[in-house]
């Protein structure tokens, strides 16, 4: 599928599960790298950023919560960003994309004022608004840590369970966002290279952003680690009295079992 919009010179293709006939109609307006055109349409595309012909291409993956049982699915994007024009393409439709779309509709057809200039603001302003749904992501995180503290007295299985898949939905958020972070530089450098624009301020704010997010992530995991520590040693503590109360009663049967024998030669 694919949408299109436009404003004041710039375009904006997103594809969703693209065909190869639809990557051919697109490559006849925009003479996109062969290689960068088959990534249009690789379903696991591998995260990175490089750039060829005056085109950047970046894949980021925006990992997101399925279901109450926090299992977690990619959310893999590729932009490719021109000089005027960007296009995402990614296997399913994503839901923070489509809201994006439906706001620069509305204002596209107000005809209100935007605050780009060109393809890589539009980049900047997409990722950010990816970026705030991870944010959202943490808070209901936030909200299942809280329930956890209230509820690690219980020790059940159940909570030990959701505390693992707590740790592994943190180190999957924490691993994207320092990957997408550590490639503003080079966005910077192809924009330069490429535009001849400059993006450090822009770039600068996404820094922060992911700064913002990356502090959340490790307040949370440290949370849980604490929470898990403490777990531990109730158990411990658990073990420790089951081990001395059967220690006790061993030794009780041993007694009895000495003094019937005692009492038995004596007879």
């Amino acid at each position: 599928m694919i949408s299109k919009y436009t404003y004041k010179g710039l375009t904006w293709i997103d594809l969703v599960n693209p065909t190869n006939g639809e990557v051919d109609h697109i490559n006849e307006d925009y003479n996109i790298p062969s290689v960068f055109a088959k990534e249009l349409l690789n379903s696991d595309p591998e995260i990175g950023i490089t750039g060829q012909e005056d085109i950047i291409e970046v894949v980021l993956n925006f990992p997101k919560i399925k279901n109450h049982k926090n299992n977690t699915i990619d959310q893999k994007i590729v932009f490719l960003v021109g000089h005027n024009f960007i296009i995402t393409s990614h296997e399913h439709q994503i839901d923070t994309l489509t809201q994006f779309s439906k706001k620069l509709e509305v204002k596209l057809s107000l005809e209100q004022p935007l605050p780009v200039s060109n393809a890589s603001l539009v980049y900047f302003s997409i990722v950010k608004t990816l970026i705030s749904s991870n944010t959202d992501d943490q808070k209901e995180i936030e909200i299942q840590i809280e329930n956890i503290q209230k509820k690690h007295q219980k020790h059940s299985k159940k909570l030990i369970s959701q505390i693992m898949n707590l740790k592994k939905v943190l180190i999957d958020f924490k691993y994207n966002t320092e990957i997408q972070k550590n490639m503003l530089s080079y966005f910077d450098y192809y924009a330069e290279s490429f535009f001849k624009i400059d993006t450090r301020r822009y770039t600068n704010e996404m820094a922060v952003e992911y700064s913002k997010l990356e502090s959340i992530i490790n307040m949370q995991s440290c949370t849980i680690d604490n929470i898990s520590n403490m777990i531990n040693i109730a158990m411990d503590k658990r073990i420790y009295r089951l081990i001395f109360v059967f220690s006790f009663f061993a030794i009780l049967a041993l007694s009895a079992i000495l003094i019937l024998r005692i009492t038995a030669i004596n007879f």
